[in-house]
């Protein structure tokens, strides 16, 4: 996989059967990725360049419509990037209440 310097719109998108990403981050593809595979995927490949790929992806055949993750990391290889799995510390904020002030306008 080569980075892509040319103009044209970002997108990264899934099909029946295939991740198309055009001029797409490494976080653009794991954002979609966690989505897919209903699981938290970060990118810390540290790059920050924009590709063009096509990953082939084996379609589901589980009853619940959910893509096999194994089969999805082993098609990742084809393009570049490895996936492990890690524990990694988020950050989140918490709200105990909100209230809802007026203001003129």
């Amino acid at each position: 996989m080569k980075p892509e310097t040319g103009p044209g719109r970002e997108a990264v998108a899934f099909g029946m059967d295939k991740i198309n990403g055009n001029r797409a981050t490494m976080d653009n593809l794991s954002d979609l990725l966690s989505g897919v595979l209903r699981t938290p995927l970060v990118d810390q490949t540290g790059l920050t360049e924009k590709y063009t790929f096509e990953l082939k992806v084996p379609q589901s055949t589980s009853p619940s419509g959910q893509y096999d993750a194994g089969a999805i990391i082993s098609s990742l290889r084809d393009i570049g990037p490895t996936v492990v799995s890690t524990t990694v510390t988020q950050q989140y904020l918490a709200a105990d209440s909100a209230e809802y002030v007026p203001s003129a306008n």
